[in-house]
């Protein structure tokens, strides 16, 4: 390795340090929102039981099993709810490096630095969601598919087929990169066809011929896609240690083809049941507000990378060899923008991380040039400190990077005031109701949901309450309105005005508002109003056996 590569390679891995650092402090200072509580839940019940199959409501299977894992270890918290997708954010700009042939130092620094410091991917790097994973992923998984023409390796191919596998896993939309790589391929076709192709054009295609007529392309072609399919069998094949798993399929391999057949074609069935043609298909008619939606929350979280993008476009097509990798990944953001507002059946915060992602390595050549450009003016000038215009422009997206991404990511403002954090987002109200179950319940203590809106059936309408009872190890328990027990235990939850005579009867305990979803309105009776959650005043830190079990294995 030269001595460029070396110090190109030293400064990425710093990058890296920075962004991890940046993830991962102050990662459970955020209270759990609606969509990581029900994720949380739900993996926690999977470790309680070994259970577990594919529901397109809450996405792939991936970080369900690798949660399992965390949660085993650490035991479940908003934190470790949340490490993975600050470890893959932390990680994603050394993703820079799988660019390097095809964008100069200071671009390929850039990219990194885009990827670091981005308010929109830091914010989803701190949030137990698939979103950032998954763009992380298929970056990832475009780098190496470009190594494995630059390098001429096939394992570089299969590497990418693996790492798009577990993009797969993730969420469905993985689908729609498929689709806008296609579609981006063949903008980029007709454009090189429109232009007479040229010097860029031959050069890139002698790169891929070079590639394909080596002898183990055939490794690539028959091993790539032999690799995705494994993969994804693994992870959606179904767990249930008392009926058909993986593991007792391995066992017994007659019950392979069951096993095939419940990891391919029943997810497949069950994603278009919901997505495609269920109540959450595709194509709803408030597409055009889902799509001002998204330009306003990348106006917000993205207003450098979209400027810097922007830039970089414009001077790659002014140049006199436009290059295939900036213009295909131009034309992915762009497919992307146009085609997430059509997909959605909600007004999503996180999609525009599937935009922000390919549009950071256009954001890098634009990004790079405004260096190159102070470079050039401050070289001109003699004696005192070189402020040029370019070092202006680059201290304003600068600012702008620095105060969006404090405010968004750790001051975490509600939803009033936080764009990036979908109504969805519990407010303070929900921080002290949380903490105040995790002081006043020890493991196996019950904590009552009284009211017929709680039914256990609607499970959903008890969130995010649940997952703070299910971090203090707590156990859920319901009463029917005008049912109170007579020795009610240490917390009890109740629908706000729907609580007649609760405050006499718990006199002795403290009521507090917590604001459940606001937003969406699912529930006819009780649209996800304000709950008042009932905390027993005489209940202290410290009153815990600590001999009693673990919030994990609490039954």
């Amino acid at each position: 390795m030269s001595r460029g590569r070396r110090r190109l390679r030293n400064r990425l891995l710093a990058l890296a340090v920075v962004a991890l650092c940046a993830r991962l402090v102050a990662l459970g200072a955020r209270t759990a929102h609606w969509d990581e509580a029900r994720v949380g839940l739900r993996t926690l019940r999977y470790l309680q039981s070994g259970v577990w199959s594919y529901d397109p409501l809450v996405h792939g299977p991936l970080l369900f099993h690798l949660n399992r894992v965390v949660f085993d270890l650490f035991g479940p918290s908003d934190v470790a709810a949340r490490l993975l997708p600050a470890l893959a954010g932390g990680l994603l700009p050394l993703a820079a490096w799988l660019y390097r042939e095809r964008l100069d130092e200071t671009e390929t620094l850039a990219l990194a630095a885009v990827l670091a410091a981005n308010p929109l991917l830091l914010y989803y790097s701190r949030f137990a969601r698939n979103d950032l994973p998954l763009a992380a992923a298929m970056l990832v998984a475009v780098g190496l598919l470009v190594r494995a023409v630059d390098a001429g390796r096939s394992r570089y191919a299969v590497a990418a087929a693996v790492v798009a596998a577990l993009g797969a896993g993730l969420k469905e939309n993985a689908v729609l990169y498929l689709a806008c790589w296609l579609g981006s391929l063949v903008a980029l076709w007709a454009l090189r066809t429109q232009r007479g192709g040229g010097a860029a054009a031959t050069a890139d295609t002698s790169l891929v011929t070079s590639w394909g007529r080596r002898r183990s392309r055939w490794a690539a072609l028959l091993v790539a896609p032999a690799a995705w399919f494994g993969v994804v069998v693994v992870l959606y094949a179904p767990r249930d240690p008392a009926g058909l798993g993986l593991w007792s399929a391995v066992a017994a391999p007659g019950r392979l083809p069951a096993l095939l057949r419940a990891a391919t074609l029943e997810p497949a069935v069950r994603l278009v049941d919901v997505w495609v043609t269920g109540e959450s298909s595709l194509f709803d008619p408030r597409t055009p507000f889902y799509a001002a939606h998204l330009l306003a929350v990348l106006g917000v979280g993205a207003t450098a990378t979209l400027a810097l993008g922007a830039a970089g476009v414009v001077a790659e097509c002014r140049a006199a060899e436009s290059r295939p990798l900036v213009l295909f990944a131009a034309a992915w953001a762009g497919f992307s923008l146009l085609g997430y507002p059509l997909a959605a059946d909600l007004a999503a915060p996180w999609l525009a991380v599937h935009v922000v992602a390919p549009l950071s390595i256009p954001a890098a050549v634009g990004l790079a040039r405004l260096v190159e450009r102070h470079r050039a003016t401050a070289a001109r000038r003699t004696g005192g400190v070189a402020v040029t215009p370019a070092a202006l422009v680059a201290l304003v997206l600068v600012v702008h990077v620095v105060a969006v991404g404090g405010v968004t990511s750790y001051a975490a403002p509600d939803h009033r005031l936080n764009l990036l954090g979908q109504p969805a987002q519990p407010g303070p109200d929900a921080d002290a109701a949380g903490r105040a179950i995790d002081r006043a319940v020890c493991p196996g203590d019950r904590v009552l949901f009284y009211g017929d809106y709680f039914d256990p059936r609607y499970d959903w309408r008890r969130l995010p309450l649940s997952w703070d009872v299910a971090v203090a190890g707590g156990v859920e328990a319901h009463a029917p309105g005008g049912s109170l027990p007579a020795d009610p235990p240490p917390v009890v939850v109740a629908l706000s005005g729907r609580h007649r005579g609760l405050d006499e009867r718990l006199s002795g305990y403290e009521r507090l508002p917590v604001e459940l979803d606001p937003w969406v309105a699912r529930e006819p009776d009780a649209p996800f109003t304000t709950a008042s959650v009932y905390v027993e005043r005489s209940a202290a830190t410290g009153r815990c056996d600590p001999a009693q079990s673990s919030p994990a294995s609490a039954a």
